[in-house]
């Protein structure tokens, strides 16, 4: 049988709140990853499969911003 020891739901808070922080992490990079692919697939496609200029595309500075705004 599992006891709770004093300060033990303070450690169990902290964790849940760990837990969560982890979560939005990983929601916020799987946005950013996601729509940096998509960017990258439809630029692709619409550069006929110039890959250099897929790169430059895809890595542009408004670009990037627009990743991060996906991140949130």
């Amino acid at each position: 049988m599992a006891s709770a020891t004093a300060g033990s739901g303070t450690a169990m808070a902290a964790g849940v709140a760990g837990g969560t922080a982890a979560g939005f992490g990983n929601v916020a990079a799987t946005a950013a990853l996601t729509s940096m692919a998509s960017a990258a697939t439809v630029s692709a496609i619409n550069n006929k499969g110039n890959l250099g200029a897929v790169v430059k595309e895809t890595f542009s500075w408004d670009s990037l911003k627009g990743y991060m705004t996906a991140a949130g």
